[in-house]
């Protein structure tokens, strides 16, 4: 058997509390299990349940919720499948080459900003 300690009972709110030697090193707070044998009581650390979402009672909370059918599920394309199709829009780049759309082996010498400067003195002409 262990090293042996003495502790006191004492009243906290309605509860009956005892106070255990840090020197046992329990943590505040961890949940334990008591049972009573005769006049003797056997504290047992309780393990921590596992972190989980029970998912099953989603199911029928919100009948009006209806999947989209597939005419309606438009996303905006992802970088990767405009990339895999080889052109790449560049119009979205702070307005700085509106229109202008690229294609891989095409020589762009301009930047969008020159561009864009060009195109303002376009319009003020």
């Amino acid at each position: 058997m262990g090293q042996e300690y003495n502790a006191r009972s004492f009243r906290s709110g309605n509860s009956v509390a005892i106070r255990i030697p840090a020197a046992l090193g329990v943590e505040p707070g961890a949940d334990w299990t008591i049972v009573a044998q005769g006049d003797d009581l056997v504290l047992r650390r309780k393990e921590p349940a596992p972190r989980t979402i029970d998912v099953s009672g989603f199911a029928g909370k919100a009948p009006w919720l209806k999947p989209l059918p597939p005419e309606l599920r438009e996303f905006e394309e992802r970088p990767s499948a405009i990339a895999a199709r080889g052109t790449i829009d560049v119009s979205g780049f702070a307005g700085k080459a509106p229109g202008i759309r690229l294609t891989p082996g095409e020589d762009f010498e301009e930047r969008p900003s020159v561009i864009a400067a060009r195109l303002g003195d376009d319009k003020a002409a």
